[in-house]
């Protein structure tokens, strides 16, 4: 059994390659090119369409369009040629171009395995394993197809790019107090609908975001500054440096104090 060959496969890093570029070059796609973001932002262009490159979105092109990319992302890749006679091609062929709603660790760990199989097993278009895995992937686009038909346009755009807002000002402004009802007001909606928007549209719940972003900053300050405990714990955002140590020791297991001391290789002093 064989659904496609894999001309090229990887994790491509778009601002180290293109460094110093706005955009990539516009150029016309010749096979399939399946990518999961991983990191960074930006934006995509696909037949003059334009996809915001969020974590954990996921694009399809299509042998035939055209497209450009900002490069300020991260992902994993996989890029396939399908026989235009195989029943895969009008499968692929009929996929939204971008999804922005999914499980986003199931998605992962499907490219992961994918790629890393790829690296570790060769590259047999005839082999089982290859095509098994090539297939979950095909899968899980395919079921998810009908809910992301819209995600980048009309009112689900929109509702996009509050998110997006939201999340800016959450990483302006993390030192600050960011309530629920605060974020909502910012972007426009009720603080339900806010909430049901950002989880489905990032995987976590804003409080969740906000948390993750403080102890992520709270870690940048242990390993790169002088900065005490306390001053840590209130330039996070983190009422008391008591709480601080709460929560730190809940994401990562470690005190600040421990985790500081294991870092201590790039903590200058």
């Amino acid at each position: 059994m064989k659904t496609g060959e894999i001309d090229s496969f990887g994790v491509f890093d778009a601002a180290e390659r293109y460094y110093g570029a706005t955009t990539t070059a516009k150029r016309e796609i010749p096979d399939f090119e399946l990518e999961y973001i991983v990191s960074g932002g930006g934006k995509t262009y696909i037949d003059d369409k334009e996809y915001l490159l969020r974590p954990n979105t996921f694009v399809v092109r299509k042998p035939g369009q055209v497209s450009y990319s900002e490069p300020k992302f991260t992902c994993y890749f996989v890029h396939v040629s399908v026989s235009p006679d195989s029943e895969f091609y009008s499968v692929l062929s009929a996929l939204p171009d971008y999804y922005r709603f999914i499980d986003a660790a199931e998605y992962r760990l499907a490219i992961e395995k994918l790629v890393s199989g790829l690296i570790t097993d060769g590259n047999d278009p005839c082999d089982l394993m290859v095509n098994a895995r090539l297939l979950t992937l095909f899968a899980l686009l395919d079921r998810d197809r009908a809910r992301n038909e819209t995600a980048a346009t009309g009112e689900s755009y929109r509702s996009i790019e509050a998110v997006d807002k939201a999340i800016a000002a959450i990483e302006a402004r993390y030192a600050e107090p960011l309530s629920l009802t605060a974020l909502a007001a910012e972007v426009g909606y009720s603080p339900n609908h806010f909430h049901r928007l950002f989880t489905a549209c990032v995987g976590k719940t804003p409080q969740q975001y906000v948390a993750d972003y403080r102890i992520k900053q709270a870690k940048l300050k242990l390993t790169s500054t002088r900065e005490t405990l306390s001053e840590v714990a209130y330039g996070c955002g983190f009422s008391s440096q008591s709480y601080f140590s709460l929560c730190f020791g809940r994401a990562t297991g470690l005190t600040p104090k421990e985790y500081r001391k294991m870092n201590n290789n790039v903590y200058p002093g």
